[in-house]
This record gives structure tokens, C-alpha cells and sequence, in this order.
């Protein structure tokens, strides 16, 4: 299927976009070829890409898994670690704000009755993979396992995430050594609810899903609006919902094409963004 709207700025709403007849210039039918092609070459359940290019949107969708109930471009999808864009940005917004600096250490955040020692790990390490924490805590595997190929994030939940980060004691001084960590994102989540008071959700639908008007992006599959379902590279499998339990800051967030386009065009003309 495809789809193509005009767009005036990337902060409307995907139902503001105007239906568009199929542009004739040859550069647009190379997209149109190119999307189709890829569609068919991802060969997955299902397949969804989307071009935002001087003010119009073309999506492409496709797959081998039974046609959904609802356009695919219309199903939100998980976005796995793109989501620690939106944790990133959120901690942008509150330093530009003023309302952090970035180099609190994330310790006195959330347990303030501990020294932050002479090298904490800051918000800034946490979110530039810098802190020190290696990619999942030490106990995750064990307390994982038993849904290791369904939903493994759902067995450790906030507590235990924030638990395990002040327990940890990192092999590299913060801020001298890049390691990719899930463990480091999630833990800057619970950080910067602990900073603001307002829980991770709230946090993140204040500052960014209704300033840029996301209104199909959401952290949980069963908070309205119609979910994409996994399926296995069969196309038959249905697969559950991900479950990110205590790591939400770094894998939680499903988004529909359009709200996931708003997303990127806001980024490309910040100036005009919210």
C-alpha cells in the first residue's frame, strides 16, 4: 500500500495531512519504485517505510502476515532502542529549560541519602553510554530467563532496576569509556522522574507526546488506539506485546509511521518545533 500526504509543518497531527494525488516527477516514482522494493526485500510480517521529503510523507507497507484489521500505516509499532531518542530529548529539554544541568549525579536523584563519592555517573554519562554500566545488570539473565523468548524486561521491574544501579560499582571512572547500556538509559528514566516527581509516563507525555502532538505514540500497548502484532518470521506466530517492565526509558515507546515522521521532521527544523 502506499500513501502520500502534504504535510505544512511536522507538528500537525497525521490527520491534518491533506490526501495528495501521486506526484509525476521522476524523482517521486524512484521512491515510490525504491519503497516498493524494499518492502518486498524485508521480506517480514511486517514491513512499513516511511519518507518525509519537501513537505510530503510517502509510506509503504506490506508483509506476509495476514492483512491486519487496520491499515498498516495506521498501527502503532515498537521502536525497541529508538526510544532512547525520546529519553534523550527529554533530558535535553529540561536542561535548555533550565530545570537540570545534567551533571547531577544520578545517585543523589534517586536515593538522596547517599554520597554522590568523588566520580558519580551524571545524567549526561547516562544517556551518552558513559557510565560505567555495563549493557543489562548482573542478575538480569538469571531473573529473566524463564520468559527469555516472550518478554524478559517484564520479570525486572523499577525497583529493581533503581536497586541494581546503586548496588553497582563500574569498572571505569563515568565519562572515560563508551559502553552501549540499556541498564544506563533506564536507569536515567527513574532519574528523571525522581528529579521532576512526576512518574515516567506523565514525564514523558507532558514534555514531548503533546508539545509535538503525538497523539498515536504511546508506552504501553494497551492504552488506546490500534497495536501493530508481532508475529514470528513465519508470518503465522503471533507474538505478545513487549512488556519493558523497569526499563522503559530505553525500549518502551510504539508509534504509528506518521507520529514517528512528526518526530524526525520536528528534529530537522527544531526552530519551528514546540
Amino acid at each position: 500500500m502506499t500513501t502520500t500526504y502534504r504535510t505544512p509543518w511536522p507538528g500537525l497531527p497525521p490527520d491534518d495531512g491533506i490526501p495528495a494525488h501521486r506526484a509525476e516527477s521522476r524523482a517521486d516514482e524512484r521512491l515510490y519504485e525504491r519503497l516498493g522494493d524494499a518492502v518486498t526485500a524485508a521480506d517480514a510480517p511486517d514491513a512499513v517505510f516511511a519518507v518525509s521529503r519537501h513537505g510530503r510523507r510517502t509510506v509503504r507497507t506490506g508483509g506476509t502476515a495476514p492483512p491486519p484489521e487496520h491499515p498498516r500505516d495506521t498501527l502503532r509499532y515498537e521502536i525497541g532502542s529508538a526510544s532512547k531518542t525520546f529519553t534523550g530529548l527529554l533530558l535535553a529539554r529540561l536542561m535548555d529549560s533550565g530545570r537540570l544541568s545534567g551533571g547531577e549525579p544520578a545517585h543523589t536523584l534517586l536515593d538522596g541519602g547517599r554520597p554522590a563519592g568523588p566520580a558519580p555517573a551524571t545524567l549526561v554519562h547516562l544517556i551518552t553510554h558513559t557510565s560505567g554500566l555495563p549493557r543489562l545488570p548482573a542478575d538480569f539473565y538469571a531473573r529473566a530467563l524463564p520468559a527469555l523468548r516472550t518478554n524478559p524486561y517484564a520479570r525486572y521491574p523499577d525497583a529493581r532496576v533503581v536497586d541494581a544501579f546503586l548496588r553497582h560499582r563500574p569498572r571505569h571512572r563515568p565519562g572515560t569509556r563508551w559502553r552501549y547500556s540499556n541498564f544506563g538509559v533506564a536507569v536515567l528514566g527513574h532519574a528523571l522522574a525522581a528529579a521532576t516527581g512526576t512518574p515516567w509516563p506523565d514525564l514523558i507525555a507532558g514534555e514531548l507526546l503533546q508539545p509535538l502532538g503525538l497523539g498515536d505514540t504511546a508506552l504501553r500497548a494497551d492504552t488506546g488506539g490500534p497495536d501493530a502484532t508481532g508475529h514470528g518470521k513465519d508470518g503465522g506466530t503471533a507474538v505478545p506485546a513487549f512488556d519493558a517492565g523497569g526499563f522503559q526509558a530505553a525500549g518502551a515507546v510504539r508509534a504509528t509511521p506518521h507520529d514517528l515522521l512528526t518526530y524526525l521532521e520536528a528534529h530537522l527544523d527544531p526552530a519551528r518545533a514546540p
